[in-house]
């Protein structure tokens, strides 16, 4: 990993011909290029129509195993914006970062090309011309003989894409593609009861073998669960649940990994691998309308108050709960013959008033085998037709051709795309900032997306 705090001597800078003012210009740009930031990448309209991977790239000299910023420059007067990033390229090298640096010429074609020989002379008189089509190098690609899914696989794998029409570097680096919406924020018609009724202990006099936390069924067909307020098993506790070529794990928490065809080079949603944590990418919500409050169906991520059981069984997991007059079951299976897993909740109102309730679910999508390698190229977008969320990784070599999807059986629906729009700022999942809006920001019909939730 970059040291991205070490601090570059005075003589450094002046080698490069840079400022203090350029370094920290450029160390706002490498923050986009660690962390994926959605308002320097390609639009949206151009993600969804890249259908090629990495392989792609190699033809153009681009292995496509470093970070790629990319230039679109087509007008020799916009020159000086090759050469701050060319200072910046070296910069991150003194500091760590490995980066292609691409430059797209889209110069008209003809005889005399002075852009392009401005460009090359600008490389060749910088501290790194011996980089050239070199890996963490420059490379100078003109634009036309470039097919369209060349130059829509370039934006769409590019961490940065800068466009000479689009102004300076630094007013680049400020630009918002997507103004901050105000999002109104629940306004309670009531409040909870005052005091919670006292949660009512499970009998388990019945189970065999248990300890305390679990055992089994007398005709030993389930094993069930039961976790109090600051309870936890020692270690999770799962059920797996697969056809011959689809599968999900689900543990006493409801942490849950779902993947398809193989359960390491293609998940579909995060696996932590890890013995003693439970963590996950699929969460469900239930929320009164009324009063704001808002809990989990299951343990995990934002438990309410009193008692969760959990039952373990051949082929499925079902976990009850009950929340200020609000009894729920949510059944978890997956199809015999089909890759599909279906989450079925079941709510009963046990209060002595009519509720108004909403249902949210999340997934975190991976479509491939680690979450941080292929977020980037995960793009989600509506079925028009159905209402379905889908989700496709065309950047993956093995199944770029898959499409996975998240439905609910209900025509009221509303759904985002936006990962950092659903838990908010520095969030969790535990209190996401979802749920405490009265609607979700925006409504798109594709999104460069690290997460898909719905609620309805």
């Amino acid at each position: 990993m970059p040291d991205a705090h070490r601090k570059i001597p005075g003589s450094v800078l002046r080698q490069l011909n840079a400022t203090r003012a350029d370094a920290q210009l450029y160390d706002r740009l490498a923050d986009s290029i660690i962390y994926a930031n959605a308002s320097l990448r390609a639009d949206p309209d151009i993600l969804i129509k890249n259908r090629r991977g990495q392989s792609g790239l190699w033809e153009n000299s681009i292995s496509g195993d470093l970070p790629i910023v990319l230039l679109q420059i087509g007008e020799p007067a916009n020159i000086d914006l090759v050469r701050r990033l060319l200072q910046a390229h070296a910069y991150w090298r003194l500091k760590g970062l490995t980066v292609d640096l691409v430059i797209c010429n889209s110069e008209g074609a003809g005889r005399r090309q002075p852009l392009h020989d401005q460009v090359m002379a600008l490389i060749a008189a910088g501290a790194e011309a011996n980089l050239n089509d070199q890996p963490g190098g420059i490379f100078v690609r003109l634009a036309g003989p470039l097919s369209s899914e060349d130059r829509i696989l370039l934006q769409s794998v590019a961490r940065v894409v800068l466009d000479d029409g689009g102004g300076t570097l630094a007013e680049q680096i400020n630009r918002r593609s997507i103004a901050e919406a105000v999002v109104p924020l629940v306004t309670p018609a009531r409040t909870l009861y005052a005091k919670p009724p006292a949660a009512v202990v499970p009998s388990r006099g019945d189970l065999l073998f248990f300890n305390g936390l679990g055992g089994f069924t007398p005709d030993g067909r389930e094993y069930v669960i039961t976790i109090g307020p600051g309870q936890a098993t020692p270690a999770p506790w799962v059920n797996v649940l697969a056809n011959p070529s689809f599968g999900t794990i689900v543990s006493e928490s409801g942490c849950a990994n779902t993947w398809s065809e193989n359960a390491q080079e293609f998940l579909l949603t995060p696996w932590s691998n890890d013995p003693v944590s439970d963590s996950g990418g699929e969460a469900f919500y239930l929320r009164d309308e009324e009063s704001g409050h808002f809990w989990s169906p299951i343990p995990w991520p934002s438990r309410g108050q009193g008692y969760y059981v959990c039952r373990h069984g051949f082929g499925y997991s079902v976990f009850t709960h009950t929340e200020d007059g609000i009894d729920s079951e949510l059944w978890v299976y997956v199809a015999l013959d089909a890759p599909i897993k279906f989450a079925v909740l079941k709510v009963r109102n046990t209060s002595d008033r009519l509720r108004r309730l909403s249902v949210t679910g999340y997934i975190e999508w991976v479509l491939g085998e680690l979450r941080p390698k292929s977020m980037m190229h995960v793009i989600t977008e509506m079925d028009s037709n159905s209402g379905t969320l889908l989700a496709r990784n065309a950047y993956n070599a093995e199944f770029g051709e898959r499409i996975a999807f998240f439905d609910v059986d209900d025509a009221i629906r509303s759904f985002s795309g936006d990962r950092t729009e659903f838990i908010g700022r520095n969030g969790t999942l535990v209190n996401p900032a979802a749920m405490s809006s009265g609607r979700w920001a925006r409504t798109r019909d594709h999104f460069p997306a690290w997460g898909g939730p719905k609620r309805r």
